[in-house]
């Protein structure tokens, strides 16, 4: 990579926003819950950049804090705002070229191997957690990877809800699509197996009279019934004390084939 311009060092730090930093005249709007910054990524700078340096920008500036957040078990606490590259997915999305797709193409493929690594260290780390009496420490971390997992989806939906509208990108799947899709054969069809048998296992102890968590059986209900519901969606619940992410699934079967393997 080569050494950044004055000017694109200048308009990183005004991609990335902390608590209260930036210019105080920032504009601000209310689009359908997704907080666009109006002032801080301008066009006009944007054009000197190439498509490639352009989604760098975005990762480095938006994507890694939220990743950073999900690793530390900082997210929802932290005062990073991660929506403001939006404006800069809708001018890299519309950059005409002699390849019509191509700032489409550049970014479908950066929320894609996002989803994708991000599916691949889950897979590493719930790989751990196999063999007898395993089960516990596999629904437990399973949970906590779910929930990551769901918060990661959510907001990479809102950064990149532009490109659903494209008419021009190559992948016609829908970004919810995408993101199911490589959740499904990077990771849950290399740990399915496990997961039944773990869920199983727990279950039998609690019919014995051992001590379970409810709450960590349910999440891995949950996906499996995810995984057996092709009109599943990511929804945010506000109440007067909390906040939380939802899946919702309108079928209420499992994915019984899973099962029955």
């Amino acid at each position: 990579m080569g050494e950044m311009t004055e000017r694109e060092r200048e308009l990183e730090k005004e991609l990335r926003v902390d608590g209260e930093s930036g210019p105080s005249d920032r504009l601000e709007k209310e689009n359908e819950g997704l907080r666009v910054q109006d002032d801080v990524l301008k066009v006009d700078v944007l054009d000197e950049y190439t498509i490639q340096r352009g989604m760098e920008l975005i990762y480095t500036s938006n994507i890694k804090p939220l990743l950073d957040d999900l690793e530390s078990n900082k997210y929802g606490r932290s005062t990073i705002k991660f929506m403001n590259s939006y404006s800069a997915i809708v001018h890299f999305a519309q950059r005409k070229s002699t390849n019509p797709s191509e700032g489409v193409d550049s970014l479908m493929g950066l929320y894609k191997n996002t989803i994708k690594d991000f599916c691949r260290g889950m897979r590493e780390r719930l790989s751990r957690w196999t063999g007898p009496g395993a089960s516990h420490a596999l629904v437990a971390a399973c949970m906590d990877e779910w929930e990551k997992f769901t918060a990661l989806v959510y907001e990479m939906l809102k950064l990149f809800s532009y490109l659903d509208g494209c008419k021009n990108k190559t992948e016609k799947s829908s970004l919810f699509h995408v993101a199911m899709v490589l959740f499904k054969t990077k990771l849950y069809d290399h740990l399915k197996v496990n997961l039944r048998e773990a869920l199983i296992t727990e279950i039998n102890i609690e019919r014995d009279g051992g001590k379970v968590f409810p709450m960590m059986i349910k999440t891995v209900i949950n996906i499996f019934k995810t995984m057996g519901d092709p009109e599943v969606s990511v929804k945010r619940h506000n109440t007067k004390d909390n906040s939380y992410l939802e899946w919702i699934n309108k079928e209420k079967g499992l994915s019984f084939c899973d099962f029955e393997e």
